[in-house]
């Protein structure tokens, strides 16, 4: 019984074929017939064309950005072994099609391609990477871990979204914006939370008190993560994860207060005697109490930017920058960024946090003008 027919325009294969030494590149489709339909081999197969149909391949297979994967109520298995540094599976670089199928098996879709599913689409292996999913009367499952990319990336899903119980979804923090800094998935339809939650931050970004999160934008969210696994933050702060299974959500908040820090300090008091009260000194990231020389802040640098110092751990402070031009109790005014100012660098030193701002105010048209760092308790 022949393993590979040549039929009209594609190559079927009925049971079993092998990938010659040196790996493959087809020009043509290729049709697995069946469950018992195999690829089998020690080298790489690469599509061109269309992959189709019910059955294995055991060596890694790329679909070309010229071809595709093309499923109809079909059980797809390739290769895989869960880890996502290693090509070891499937690789898309055009498009996959599912119309109710499985795949098992590892898959990668970076950023650019497209997986198109009509009914339901189940991936039993690891999914990596930032690929869009569309339709919208659908329902897609990850079984076996899903990891939206290699950097951070907002990923559509136009209709429904589930993780089962064996899942693991993995989620990037590098930034506070959705996309640029963090992963985030955008479902139009119901997104069902289950298995764990892997959140991994990417240096140098350390998150602040305040700072939150849109990982899941549903409307329609249910269930709930077994496992949620957060990253260390600094000292003084935690996550609170309390809007996570309703709103997809995770916030970074602090537990310091003046009050905790400093129990029987006075905060309109100067202990230390350097013309700042201790709560100014509390809020710079400074104690009260210990003995230093008057460091005024904020600064003026050479380059014009402006050198801003504060707490990043602490729940009871509100910071404001601020301008002014006539020094009146109603003049001060919020600096605004992209109007006034560009942050042009922020780094971190245990409990104080140092921004740079680039002012965009030119001293040349604004002559009188003033700056200023004000703190006060929040209520």
């Amino acid at each position: 019984i022949p393993t590979l027919e040549l039929r009209p325009g594609r190559l079927v294969v009925q049971g079993e074929a092998t990938v010659p030494a040196g790996g493959a590149s087809l020009e043509r489709d290729l049709q697995l017939a069946g469950l018992f339909s195999r690829i089998t081999g020690a080298d790489p197969l690469t599509v061109e064309a269309t992959l189709s149909g019910t059955g294995e391949v055991t060596v890694p297979v790329t679909i070309s950005a010229e071809g595709s994967l093309s499923l109809v109520e079909d059980i797809l298995t390739v290769p895989g072994d869960g880890n996502g540094s290693t090509d070891d599976g499937l690789v898309n670089l055009g498009a996959i099609n599912v119309i109710n199928s499985v795949i098992n098996g590892d898959v990668r879709s970076p950023a650019g391609t497209t997986v198109n599913v009509a009914g339901t689409a189940t991936f039993n292996g690891l999914f990596k990477g930032a690929a869009s999913f569309s339709g919208t009367s659908n329902l897609i499952s990850f079984n076996g871990g899903y990891s939206p990319g290699d950097s951070p990336a907002v990923v559509t899903f136009g209709g429904s979204l589930g993780f089962g119980s064996g899942n693991t979804v993995t989620m990037e923090l590098g930034g506070p914006d959705a996309g640029g800094g963090y992963d985030q998935l955008n479902v139009a339809g119901s997104l069902t939370l289950g298995g764990t939650l892997e959140v991994v931050l990417l240096p140098p970004f350390q998150p602040l008190a305040g700072q939150l999160f849109t990982l899941f934008d549903s409307a329609a969210i249910t269930g709930s993560f077994d496992t949620v696994n957060l990253p260390a933050l600094g000292n003084g702060l935690t996550w609170d994860t309390g809007r996570l299974a309703s709103e997809g959500v995770i916030e970074v908040v602090g537990t310091t207060t003046f009050a905790t820090e400093h129990p029987g300090l006075l905060a309109g008091d100067d202990d230390n005697n350097n013309s700042r009260t201790n709560f100014g000194d509390y809020a710079l990231g400074k104690s009260p109490t210990a003995s230093g020389p008057f460091a005024p802040s904020p600064l003026l640098d050479d380059d014009f930017n402006l050198v801003l110092r504060q707490r990043n751990n602490a729940t009871d402070i509100l910071a404001a920058w601020e301008k002014s031009t006539d020094l009146g109790p109603g003049d001060w005014q919020p600096l605004v960024q992209g109007v006034d100012y560009i942050l042009d660098q922020q780094t971190r030193a245990g409990d104080q946090d140092t921004f740079i701002l680039d002012l965009l105010i030119d001293p040349k048209t604004h002559p009188r003008q003033f700056f200023r760092q004000r703190f006060e308790a929040a209520p």
